[in-house]
């Protein structure tokens, strides 16, 4: 059981690789796809449908339990599973999490149940009174808290409500989102990355909404700088206002503009940070950000370059806004690269594709059934920071240090010089 689920877990990471470069402008979904069904369909002659449908279930709900953006794969995996509840030349078990899963696809209410395709759906929408609708509005509710994901027939009941009951359907701060003008680059770029069935600024409005409600889901692992993941991140969930307008101006305008003490700092004309070429298997709102953002951190960086510590102390602050305290502790020394003691006790966030991670050490990252709400990871106190290289705190609300334990954070720096830091101990 183990190993298949590693499989499918390498498999979905996989999946979501960045594949970029002269001649590669992005990732073949659809050679994937071919690859992914030639695997399942080899680890069903050898293992049979009972133990690989366990694990892929198992899997998904791991997954989704992140709430991650992107869920292109995880459909995938959703119609493998359907693929064998309802193959009549299977003798399948009653699997209630399976079903739950595709359910929320394939027949999230009672007008969908069957499945009967969105034009049979619009149509019986047509017939609905508002207590149907109602019902029909709720069960979609339902699912999406249940699993994060949204079926192709929640869409058509919201264009069915937009043209025939109400007009309250988009928040009055999207409206600008709706109209936006966006630059022509930026129109080419979107096409290129997600095709033409759609407009490129219905791509874009997607990706707000996607983001602005599953903040946590940015995974880090498709963005070429951790940076503006954090910030997206945290101003999706923080800072909604300032999230859109700095959207609008990147869109818009190719440019956005933060300030860094006092001074502003254009992302126009700036020397290229740690992303180098244009990231393309990323979400629409990431696609245009993270080039300025990546741009204007680097900038930021190269301002404090020659300052006598770490310049996370400075830049994080700006960068992110109040939310980051301007109290700061690294544990690696700036000049010479010796790890410094331990004598630390903080929590902090760090998105990842996926936060269920084996840090080494039986140090394992927990995502679910230790009180985590979607979209976390949590570990013991001392695992999680003897793996930190740096972190910010508040001066004015220090706490009793001398309340934590002699041992514990012996314990601490043990982990630490016993794995990432065990060059630097001199």
């Amino acid at each position: 059981m183990y190993c298949i689920a590693g499989f499918l877990r390498w498999n979905q990471r996989a999946y979501s690789a960045t594949v970029t470069g002269p001649g590669r402008p992005f990732f073949n979904r659809h050679w994937h796809a071919s690859r992914l069904q030639s695997l399942y369909q080899y680890l069903v002659d050898h293992l049979g449908y009972a133990d690989l449908l366990d694990s892929l279930v198992l899997e998904v709900w791991r997954l989704l339990d992140q709430r991650p953006v992107q869920v292109d794969s995880i459909r995938e995996m959703i119609g493998q599973i359907a693929s064998c509840l309802f193959d009549p030349t299977l003798d399948m078990s009653v699997n209630k999490s399976a079903s739950r899963l595709v359910n929320s696809l394939f027949a999230p209410t009672p007008g969908s149940k069957e499945d009967p395709g969105v034009q049979v759906y619009r149509q019986r929408l047509g017939d609905m009174g508002d207590s149907d609708l109602t019902q029909e509005a709720k069960c979609f509710a339902n699912i999406m808290h249940d699993t994060g994901l949204a079926s192709p027939y929640h869409a058509v009941l919201i264009r069915h409500l937009r043209e025939h009951k109400t007009d309250d359907l988009i928040p009055d701060a999207l409206w600008r989102q709706i109209h936006l003008n966006l630059s022509e680059e930026n129109r080419e770029l979107l096409r290129m990355v997600f095709g033409e069935a759609k407009p490129p600024r219905v791509f874009l409005l997607a990706g707000v909404l996607n983001l602005l409600g599953q903040p946590l889901g940015v995974g880090q692992g498709n963005n070429p700088s951790c940076q503006s993941a954090i910030g997206l991140s945290l101003w999706a969930d923080h800072e909604a206002d300032y999230l859109l307008q700095i959207l609008a101006w990147a869109a818009r305008d190719n440019e956005i503009l933060i300030r860094f003490e006092g001074n502003e700092v254009s992302s126009k004309n700036l020397k290229l940070g740690l992303v180098t070429e244009t990231p393309v298997d990323v979400d629409p709102v990431s696609l245009i950000l993270i080039p300025h953002l990546d741009r204007i951190y680097g900038e930021m960086w190269r301002r404090c370059s020659e300052r006598d510590d770490d310049a996370h102390r400075w830049i994080n602050p700006e960068f992110y806004g109040w939310w980051v305290n301007h109290g700061f502790l690294a544990v690696t020394d700036v000049k010479t690269g010796e790890i410094n003691d331990y004598e630390m006790r903080v929590y902090f966030f760090n998105p990842n594709n996926d936060s269920g991670q084996d840090w080494g050490q039986g140090v394992n990252c927990s995502t679910q059934g230790n009180g985590e709400i979607r979209g976390e990871a949590s570990l013991p106190i001392a695992e999680f920071a003897s793996r930190l290289c740096a972190f910010h705190f508040d001066t004015l609300e220090l706490g009793d240090v001398d309340a934590v334990p002699a041992d514990e954070i012996a314990r601490v720096a043990d982990m630490a010089f016993g794995s990432w830091a065990a060059n630097d101990t001199d």
